[in-house]
């Protein structure tokens, strides 16, 4: 994907996020909400500051398909996660889309790290302990990338450092 294209992808995805998290705050109360309220300021804030990277960006649509219904707390907080899953692949793909030094890696990275936090602590209001080792990976790319381990498991005769014995 082009550097442009990530751009535009990512301000669709800020956009839905940013439609999602009205839904969300509107399932919550106390400190959750507060959260709620707080991302939502953050992903407004991402939208408008990728727009300056697009070249006539698409503007938001009036409603977007929720990937789950939200009908309590629990719905709102599972959405969240969602939001906020969504939201790093949207920076991940940017990331891997620009420069390295330039000012759109530079906010990528920054957004990713950001969208990152903020999953896992949507994570640990909800109970789930589901977090990606690395967050808005694409799927397919663990399966892509060179690894440094054997594809197979090390027999019972092969030592910490690798001799056998």
């Amino acid at each position: 994907m082009s550097a442009l294209g990530a751009v535009r992808a990512a301000v669709r995805i800020e956009n839905e996020v940013v439609y999602g998290y009205g839904v969300v705050g509107a399932h919550l109360r106390g400190q959750a909400r507060r959260l709620a309220a707080r991302r939502l300021a953050v992903h407004q804030q991402r939208r408008d500051d990728l727009r300056a990277f697009a070249t006539d960006p698409a503007p938001p649509a009036a409603a977007y398909e929720l990937p789950m219904l939200v009908v309590d707390r629990v719905t709102a907080r599972q959405l969240a996660v969602s939001l906020e899953d969504a939201a790093a692949k949207a920076a991940w793909a940017l990331v891997a889309s620009t420069q390295a030094g330039s000012r759109a890696r530079q906010f990528a990275v920054a957004a990713l790290t950001d969208t990152a936090t903020a999953a896992a602590r949507w994570r640990e209001l909800s109970g789930r302990t589901d977090d990606p080792a690395l967050p808005g990976q694409p799927a397919d790319a663990a399966t892509s990338q060179p690894s440094i381990t054997s594809s197979t498991s090390p027999s019972s005769s092969t030592t910490a450092s690798g001799s056998t014995s």
